[in-house]
């Protein structure tokens, strides 16, 4: 009876993990763009609907489409009507972790370690993301470190640019 039972938690269990897992990997966003710079180099689109799934642009529709009529229930739409709209930017020359305060004392440089690097690059990436960076390509820091970073970037548990 035992066995059955723990067998049975194991199943709910992994159930529940697989849903979960599920769900996370369909997220889709639906945004109304007011004006869209889908193509750089391209004319500007008027009144575009955007679908993304999972962090990725899927697909976009000329004019405002329901999530209905895109075939989903329950996606909610982000209105940005009144919005110029275009792609995440992409810095392939940064320095996350060297991101340094003007009044900040130069021996800091030498005597950080990574996990002081860490914390004190969280404000600079947060500022890269909002400034339209949604993509970098970080240069001279400890490749752990930065892995670490893109990790925690990847599973939301800070704000910043993948």
């Amino acid at each position: 009876m035992k066995r059955i039972l723990l067998f049975s938690l194991f199943c709910f269990s992994l159930f529940l993990s697989v849903s979960a897992n599920l769900a996370a990997q369909n997220k889709i966003q639906i945004i109304h763009a007011g004006t869209l710079l889908a193509i750089p180099g391209e004319a500007p689109l008027s009144n575009q609907t955007v679908v993304i799934s999972n962090g990725a642009i899927e697909s976009i529709y000329s004019g405002y489409k329901t999530s209905s009529e895109l075939g989903f229930s329950g996606v909610e739409i982000t209105d940005l009507k009144n919005k110029f709209v275009m792609p995440g930017f992409i810095d392939m020359h940064t320095h996350v972790t060297g991101e340094r305060d003007p009044d900040a004392n130069p021996h800091e440089w030498t005597t950080l370690n990574d996990q002081d690097l860490a914390f004190k690059s969280l404000p600079y990436l947060k500022r890269t993301l909002h400034a339209g960076f949604t993509t970098v390509r970080n240069l001279g820091a400890d490749a752990e470190l930065i892995g670490a970073i893109q990790r925690a970037t990847a599973k939301g548990l800070i704000t910043g640019p993948r």
